[in-house]
């Protein structure tokens, strides 16, 4: 047996289009709240990524110039066997400032400067390679700017280039 109710009924709630309406825009009105929230989440995500992004990529080529330098040390030595520490010094120091002038990673906006090197004798025949100047490389975009000085410094083992 079915039993019809009453839209208006003295001892209960009115169902009203006008009630409906409210709660379905309240309801709308928290989803496009929620919504904003989350796209404000996004965004600093994105943000983050991208800082992420350059100080990895920025990481990556001051790693990149000191295997380079290395390379560089035992290819100046093995070239030239009896050099003197200075003529290592001004070999070295020029390879490095062309790889740099002729080398820029996509991502890495400008460098700037020239290498000026230094080479101290170690004991055991070891050289140390150590920058007192070096470039600064800057990668620089709508949001980040980071600049970062590519110095080197390195022990190269003359033995084994003997």
């Amino acid at each position: 047996m079915l039993k019809i109710i009453k839209s208006v009924d003295n001892n209960g709630f009115v169902y009203s289009p006008f009630v409906v309406i409210v709660l379905v825009v309240i309801s709308l009105a928290f989803a496009v709240h929620f919504m904003e929230i989350e796209k404000l989440q996004i965004e600093g995500i994105q943000v983050e990524a991208q800082v992420n992004k350059a100080v990895l990529d920025m990481e990556e080529l001051k790693s990149n110039t000191n295997t380079i330098a290395l390379h560089l040390s035992y290819q100046a030595i093995s070239t030239k066997e009896n050099n003197t520490t200075e003529e290592l010094r001004e070999e070295i120091e020029n390879k490095l400032n062309e790889y740099v002038s002729n080398h820029r990673p996509a991502e890495v906006s400008t460098i700037e400067g020239n290498y000026s090197i230094s080479l101290e004798k170690l004991p055991n025949d070891y050289l140390l390679v150590k920058t007192s100047k070096a470039p600064k490389a800057c990668i620089e975009n709508q949001l980040i700017s980071l600049c970062s000085n590519l110095s080197i410094e390195r022990i190269v083992d003359r033995k084994w280039t003997n």
